[in-house]
């Protein structure tokens, strides 16, 4: 509430005693209303008893027509405090006497041909007029003899309201006053206490763990140093936990990076938007380019246009949470192509939402020299194996047609021996037989 003022004391002062205010002035008006009311119906019952006693006297002088005795009637009653007028009057209206209370002490009578205009019918009216209780009472001897008109002034009705009035102030603003002492009073202990939580609570951060006592106060503001004592102590434990588990993750960010730096393998991060976000010094030493040079420089400026559309493609895959190895052809800081290995890897956050990738890459470009080589060499001793091949082919077949020749001379040989053989013993048979 912007209007009320900012200090609870002064808060509440205003609070209390614009009640009060308000039902001070409430119970005056009823207070002065039902004075008023009362006082009326007072004063209507003896205004109409006078009134009434006063035509009775009347009709009695106008029976015997002494108007003198009438006359000295009427400004004796007009005398009475509360009497402004009386007026005696025929039944037609014509006027007999009209007696009023003037400026002067002693009343003026009048006498004439003027005239009133009367109610009608027969009995009593009643009406106001103005600050006037003004009464019509029929004059009654058996016939009607006339009306006699009485104004009651109503001033001590409105005095009597004033003075009503006047004390129900008086009385309200001695309770507004009392009330905002008795209200400072009661505050200001609880104020000060207020206060000193107040400074208390502002002071934590610098004294955890300290304890505010508080005696004799109400049991909303020791339950509030309660609370804010146990706030201190958590704090502190809290801080302590704190202080410990940062010392932890510090060591283990030392540790951990101290593990990036000294890795053989480069670590390369990048955010969605495939812009490095990290690379430890191996990577950038991969790649010819300190670390400072690589941060916040995208991932296809270290590539062909080719290599772009195929890692454009692994990203996409990365997107679809496919860890997988490949093998990449970057363009180094100084043009060279290097060849590397990669063990990729996707990056989500905390809502399942793709925030970027990571990847292990090593330099495997010497072996892909080695392995070019290897292939080489392997390839010559192939064409090797194949000409020593071809040439033991042909040489075995010239070996093999040679020893054919050589196996069918033997054979002859043998052939040939077997014939001499068979031709000594035909000729030993025939010498035989001729001796």
């Amino acid at each position: 509430m912007p209007l009320l003022p900012h200090r609870l004391n002064t808060r509440i002062i205003l609070i209390v005693s614009s009640v009060l205010l308000a039902t001070g002035v409430t119970y005056g008006w009823v207070s002065a209303r039902n004075q008023t009311a009362r006082l009326h119906a007072d004063m209507r019952l003896n205004s109409s008893i006078m009134a009434a006693n006063f035509a009775e006297s009347s009709a009695r002088y106008l029976l015997v027509q002494d108007y003198a005795e009438l006359e000295s009637f009427l400004l004796k009653s007009v005398e009475i405090s509360d009497i402004r007028r009386l007026q005696l009057c025929e039944p037609d209206g014509s006027l007999i006497w009209d007696v009023s209370r003037g400026s002067g002490v002693q009343p003026l009578a009048k006498t004439g041909i003027a005239r009133v205009a009367p109610p009608s019918g027969h009995n009593a009216v009643i009406t106001m007029e103005n600050d006037l209780l003004v009464i019509w009472q029929p004059v009654m001897a058996g016939n009607m003899l006339g009306w006699l008109r009485a104004d009651f002034s109503l001033s001590a009705i409105k005095d009597a309201q004033a003075r009503t009035w006047e004390r129900t102030l008086v009385m309200t603003m001695a309770w507004v006053v009392c009330s905002a002492l008795l209200v400072i009073l009661v505050l200001r202990p609880i104020v000060r206490s207020i206060k000193r939580l107040t400074a208390f609570a502002s002071q934590l951060n610098d004294h955890k763990g300290a304890q505010i006592v508080l005696t004799g106060q109400p049991l909303e503001i020791a339950d509030l140093g309660i609370s804010l004592n146990e706030a201190s102590i958590k704090l502190l434990s809290s801080e302590q936990l704190l202080l410990a588990e940062q010392e932890r993750l510090h060591k283990s960010e030392e540790n951990y990076r101290r593990l990036l730096d000294t890795i053989q393998e480069g670590i390369w991060v990048i955010d969605t938007d495939s812009v490095t976000s990290f690379v430890n010094p191996r990577m950038a030493d991969i790649l010819g380019y300190t670390v400072e040079e690589m941060l916040g420089r995208h991932l296809f400026s270290f590539m062909d246009e080719q290599g772009k559309q195929i890692a454009q493609d692994n990203i996409d895959r990365r997107k679809q949470g496919i860890q997988e190895q490949h093998d990449f052809e970057f363009i180094r800081k100084d043009g060279v192509r290097i060849y590397t290995r990669l063990e990729t890897g996707p990056i989500f956050d905390a809502a399942e939402q793709y925030s970027g990738s990571i990847a292990a890459v090593a330099d495997i470009t010497e072996r892909r020299k080695a392995e070019e080589e290897i292939r080489t060499l392997n390839e010559e001793l192939e064409q090797r194996v194949r000409e020593r091949t071809a040439e033991l082919y042909d040489k075995n077949v010239e070996l093999a047609r040679m020893n054919k020749i050589f196996v069918g001379r033997e054979l002859r040989m043998i052939e040939l021996k077997e014939r001499i053989k068979q031709l000594e013993g035909h000729n030993t048979a025939t010498a035989g037989g001729t001796s």
